[in-house]
């Protein structure tokens, strides 16, 4: 079966909607009389476990408007979907939905201001991944405009991966005349960081260097592969197409090269990061 879900923009659902019918998903949808989402969430409790792994095709077969709209716009869509997994995780037991609660109240105090429902949501430590039912991939070479954005996906071979270094999900930087902190914005692949000390010190700013404090920042752990055709997809002579992945938080050290696999993710395209300027960290190795 082949997961194709066309529709017009103005039709997507709004935040509010889609954390609602998730919510309901989660803990009405039954696959054979069984709860799947509740079992898997009591299953998150018992590992202390982040992700919640949901099968795309029970979402369509739950709600196909729900499933269009997390398709189509993943990245809008996510913070809803933290926020629905929070409060399941919520109901089947609190004291851990507490702990993750915290977890993001830090990150809130970390990032300083924060503005509206989205951006509060998206601080949540969790992570609700999709799963493509077999015969739904979209072939490496085929990846176009029309997929920027969306969440697809690619069965490959995995040719390169790199070591596990830390992502800055949330960066902050020291004023190292008088210690001021201060969040840099996040880019998709770079951080734009302030450079002088917006402090105002006795009536004038400050304008001391600023410096990545990485103790103070929020970061995970990340990884990037580089995907490859499968031989068998190639005609006699065609070279095979690459495409970079990044791996984060627990799916980090899941692959080894050469581990034929399938991907599910949210195709990008974007300009590559600049070395001083890039969000994953220099580390040791």
């Amino acid at each position: 079966m082949v997961v194709v879900l066309v529709v017009e923009v103005a039709s997507m659902l709004d935040l509010a909607t889609i954390q609602r019918r998730f919510l309901t998903f989660l803990t009405e949808f039954r696959f054979n009389g069984e709860l799947v989402y509740k079992n898997r969430v009591n299953e998150m409790v018992a590992n202390k476990s982040r992700s919640l792994i949901v099968d795309f095709d029970h979402l369509i077969e739950h709600d196909r408007d729900l499933a269009r709209s997390i398709q189509l716009r993943p990245d809008y869509s996510m913070p809803a979907l933290k926020k629905a997994l929070l409060e399941a995780l919520e109901r089947q037991d609190p004291e851990y939905a507490g702990e993750v609660r915290e977890k993001a109240l830090k990150n809130q105090q970390i990032k300083g201001e924060v503005s509206g429902f989205a951006e509060a949501a998206s601080l949540i430590p969790l992570n609700v991944r999709f799963r493509f039912p077999q015969g739904s991939s979209v072939r490496l070479r085929e990846l176009g405009a029309e997929h920027v954005d969306t969440l697809v996906q690619v069965e490959a071979v995995a040719l390169r991966v790199s070591v596990s270094k830390p992502y800055l999900v949330i960066p902050v930087y020291r004023c190292v005349k008088c210690g001021f902190m201060e969040p840099g914005v996040v880019g998709l692949t770079e951080v734009f960081a302030p450079t002088r000390c917006p402090n105002i010190l006795e009536g004038d700013k400050c304008n001391g260097p600023m410096i990545l404090d990485a103790s103070s920042s929020y970061s995970i752990n990340h990884q990037r592969i580089l995907l490859q055709e499968r031989q068998e997809e190639l005609e006699s002579g065609v070279l095979p197409r690459g495409v970079q992945a990044m791996l984060t938080d627990d799916l980090v050290d899941k692959v080894k090269p050469g581990s034929r696999i399938r991907v599910t993710g949210i195709f990008r395209a974007y300009k590559p990061a600049k070395t001083q300027s890039e969000r994953g960290l220099e580390t040791f190795s």
